[in-house]
């Protein structure tokens, strides 16, 4: 019988490769992506996007535009911050979402009976406009990791358990209503500095929501508060249990001046 030129083999090819410097990504796709696309076209894609996520999805659509008819199934790793001591890059401006109204399913008597991990000022934009511009509106915002087991039956996962990192805000810090407009947030994506967005006495963090996949901004008053807010963030993503010490100046208490409400 006479093969075809496409063959299969059961034998893998595999190699080694150990991060170092200069590494950027780790493209993880199926033959529908790699029939029609070399390393260095995955590579280009990459970097034309900046973002893991939209690197993913412009790898599928640059498979389909390319005539692939196998199954295609991507997902990008972005390694450039492993070997720096920097902050992630930053975000593209042009995949910077504004916060939505999309809802998200999550029961708020949950955060009454734990402990915020962190909790200050942020301040949010407002879905309205007026004459002057886009409203920037200070809230309290507190970030949350709240552990649930898992529903499902099969024994593979059943010691498995769902870790959520929720944020949320009160009006001010005295409100005692359930926080509001809870969303959750994708820890894989680790918080960074917008400096480019910054406007005068707004600077600028960018997080994921993982319901929606889109990056939004939050703003602090002060360059420090972004620093920390930053650090308290990323560190909450690691670990939930690792002790972490901080700057003994890198404290709300005090920051805020007593009885003071938010604009």
């Amino acid at each position: 019988m006479k093969l075809g030129k496409k063959q299969i083999i059961a034998e893998p090819e595999i190699k080694r490769h150990e991060l170092q410097p200069g590494d950027e990504w780790i493209v993880l796709a199926s033959d529908g992506l790699w029939d029609v696309l070399s390393n260095a076209d995955a590579a280009e894609i990459c970097k034309k996007y900046g973002d893991a996520m939209e690197a993913s999805k412009g790898l599928v659509e640059a498979a389909l535009k390319k005539g692939s008819n196998d199954n295609i199934t991507v997902g990008v790793v972005d390694v450039r911050a492993a070997f720096s001591s920097g902050p992630p890059p930053s975000v593209p401006v042009a995949q910077i979402a504004e916060e939505t109204d999309e809802p998200f399913a999550f029961d708020t008597k949950k955060l009454d009976d734990t402990e915020p991990t962190y909790s200050g000022w942020l301040f949010k934009k407002s879905s309205k406009t007026s004459m002057l511009g886009s409203q920037w509106q200070k809230r309290w915002y507190s970030i949350w990791k709240i552990t649930e087991e898992t529903d499902e039956d099969s024994s593979l996962h059943a010691n498995w358990q769902i870790c959520h990192f929720i944020i949320a805000y009160h009006t001010d810090q005295k409100e005692t209503k359930l926080p509001r407009k809870p969303r959750s947030l994708d820890p894989t994506y680790k918080a960074r500095r917008e400096e480019t967005q910054d406007i005068k006495g707004k600077y600028f963090i960018s997080v994921q929501d993982a319901t929606s996949g889109k990056v939004n901004l939050l703003a602090t008053q002060t360059e420090q508060e972004a620093d920390e807010w930053i650090l308290r963030l990323n560190d909450a993503f690691k670990t939930a249990d690792k002790e972490v010490e901080y700057p003994a100046e890198w404290t709300y208490e005090g920051m805020e001046p007593e009885g003071q409400q938010p604009e």
